[in-house]
């Protein structure tokens, strides 16, 4: 009796079977305000809210109590100076010996900051709720850890086609074109996101018409506490337009550079190659040991020259080799180097399942790559053997550039010199990773490696 007396935490009191407090702990005055002589004999009904005492709560709980052994319940309840708080509580029968009902204890305890915060949360994710539902150029919505659709918003309505009785508890794959869901990408983006917190990327997505569209996406894991996998959120953006008007810039600056190849070409090297020709019939004609020299310096200042802008003109129309087959396009390029300097023997190796189909921009980068390492190959090398050599190396594309030139420090200042930055910088860009390997004497090998994710080929992923 002692100890419940004692209690401040709680409000332990007893009522008797009409209902009136027949005890009252120090917990109870501190909880409801009310001093024990105050309260006692008053009817326990006083401590309900106007609201509960008209709808009959106080004799329900009891009732309850009475035939179910106890009754919890948590609600609003009223202090002596009218003021509210939210209570957590039970109440059970109290019966003598022989069993027959004496009366009820109650046991209550103040969790109206608890309530305050649930409330506070509930509020702010309804908030959020109706903010996310309301977004409409996002497709914002929830999967459950195995995949499939738990929420939906009017962006995603608007943007896939399906409202969100004909989406949720369907799994995401619906989402991909058939050859991305055979070769398991949807999962994939799942492991990834779980694994690394987000996946990122552009790509195509099917809408419930079954049409087409580009798709900027953002999965991101969410996680309980504890650190439980509870699903992710998903956000999509219709890129479908901006993907037009890049793809329509990129025509303008093909047909640009084109234009400039073929200016370059049908003009002033053509003018040079006529002018190397005279000056070659001059050195022939003209018995002048001094002006042979000076024509043989100018006959090599053309051919120079003339190299040079076939070197422009083929890098001008690189972006033409954007749709043609990989091998097919390192084969055009090995032969145009052969040409430049028939004195080397360049030769192309293809191993390990390296795709036969075109790798978009990537391949363009790539080739910008090799032709620079082929270029540092023939200007500074002296090799007599050039080998390059493409293969698939994992979850990589890898290609080589070696000659059994004069080599040279890789740690001496400027080595390498403006090319090598260009080739490490149009690496990177495509998420790869650029090694040069060179000794004095021992020739030169270039080797780069990029992901497949980045390359466009049936059997690859293209991520931005």
């Amino acid at each position: 009796r002692l100890l419940l007396e004692g209690a401040k935490d709680y409000a332990i009191f007893a009522v008797d079977t009409e209902g009136r407090v027949a005890s009252w702990n120090a917990g109870a005055e501190r909880l409801f305000g009310y001093e024990k002589g105050e309260i006692v004999g008053e009817q326990g009904s006083l401590l309900f809210t106007p609201e509960d005492r008209r709808g009959g709560v106080p004799d329900e709980e009891l009732r309850r109590a009475r035939t179910e052994g106890r009754a919890e319940d948590e609600r609003w309840h009223l202090r002596k100076d009218g003021s509210r708080f939210f209570a957590s509580g039970f109440v059970r029968p109290v019966r003598d010996e022989e069993g027959k009902l004496c009366g009820f204890s109650k046991v209550a305890r103040d969790v109206t900051e608890r309530k305050k915060a649930q409330e506070a949360l509930r509020e702010s994710e309804e908030r959020f709720r109706l903010l996310v539902e309301g977004v409409r150029d996002y497709a914002i919505f929830m999967l459950d850890p195995e995949g499939r659709v738990t929420t939906w918003n009017l962006g995603a309505e608007r943007i896939k086609g399906y409202r969100a009785h004909e989406i949720i508890g369907r799994h995401f794959s619906v989402f991909y074109p058939e050859e991305d869901v055979a070769r398991g990408k949807p999962a994939r983006e799942l492991q990834i996101a779980e694994a690394e917190g987000t996946y990122e990327e552009e790509g195509l997505r099917v809408r419930k018409d079954g049409s087409n569209f580009w798709a900027s996406i953002l999965i991101t894991a969410l996680r309980d506490e504890e650190g439980n996998l509870r699903g992710f959120a998903k956000v999509t953006r219709d890129i479908t337009e901006r993907k037009r008007a890049e793809e329509a810039l990129r025509a303008v600056r093909e047909a640009e550079r084109s234009r400039m190849a073929r200016d370059l070409h049908d003009g002033a090297l053509q003018d040079i190659t006529y002018a190397t020709a005279e000056a070659q019939v001059a050195r022939i004609l003209l018995d002048d040991v001094e002006l042979d020299d000076r024509l043989e310096q100018v006959v090599v200042s053309l051919q120079r020259g003339a190299q040079g802008l076939r070197e422009a003109v083929y890098d001008l129309r690189l972006q033409e080799e954007r749709d043609r087959p990989l091998p097919e396009a390192l084969g055009a390029l090995l032969e145009m180097n052969r040409q430049m300097n028939p004195r080397c023997n360049m030769r192309l190796k293809l191993r390990g399942g390296v795709p036969s189909s075109s790798l978009g921009e990537t391949g363009v980068e790539l080739l910008r790559v090799v032709q620079e390492a082929l270029t540092n190959a023939r200007h500074h090398s002296g090799a007599e053997n050039v080998s390059v050599s493409l293969r698939t190396e994992g979850d990589g594309l890898v290609a080589e550039v070696e000659d059994d030139g004069r080599g040279f420090d890789p740690g001496a200042t400027r080595a390498g010199g403006i090319g090598q930055k260009s080739m490490r910088e149009r690496t990177t860009a495509l998420g790869g990773e650029l090694k040069v390997e060179s000794e004095p004497g021992k020739g030169t090998r270039v080797r780069v490696r990029i992901p497949l994710s980045v390359a466009n080929w049936e059997g690859g992923e293209r991520r931005a």
